[in-house]
């Protein structure tokens, strides 16, 4: 990403030798060192992981092969959403889920990062009777929530509530 010398050694010296102190139960405990991740809370965290989570966002976005879908009049096709450390792929078929968990599993040898498969979703659209995503049963649901909006069965609301948050969704992307 070609940060600059300087920026590098500012943050080199912010996490240097850090320490902190734990809390359980009301009692603080003697200080640790801190030798990998970052302390819980930090504000700085979201901006060091943005920056972070963006070498996956281009590696998926740069990605050919990866179809994605389009959306009516916009010349880009969507492969992913991305919100703080929640990431939700888009796929119309198992080889753009398969090399988008290459990509997360590619990213993750490098950065750490693991799929959270207690947390992974699956929300079928179209035919579903599909043979294509069989092996995925386990994860699919009925409806799956992005951005605080369920899409599938559980949505709310009524009809022109539905079509305006459609509306909102597709003006922002």
């Amino acid at each position: 990403m070609n940060f600059p010398p300087t920026f590098i050694r500012w943050i080199e010296i912010i996490y240097k030798n850090i320490k902190s102190k734990v809390l359980i139960n009301g009692a603080l405990y003697d200080e640790i060192n801190v030798t990998r991740s970052i302390r819980q809370g930090c504000p700085l965290n979201i901006c060091f992981y943005a920056i972070v989570i963006e070498a996956l966002t281009n590696k998926v976005r740069n990605n050919e092969q990866i179809q994605g879908i389009a959306i009516p009049n916009h010349s880009e096709k969507i492969k992913l959403f991305q919100n703080a450390d929640d990431c939700s792929m888009i796929s119309t078929n198992l080889k753009d889920y398969d090399l988008m968990v290459k990509a997360f599993n590619d990213f993750g040898s490098v950065s750490g990062s693991k799929i959270n498969e207690t947390k992974t979703e699956i929300l079928k659209i179209g035919n579903p009777n599909t043979t294509d995503f069989q092996n995925l049963e386990l994860l699919s649901k009925e409806s799956v929530k992005l951005f605080g909006i369920y899409f599938g069965k559980k949505q709310s609301g009524s009809k022109l509530g539905k079509e305006i948050k459609c509306t909102y969704i597709i003006s922002k992307l």
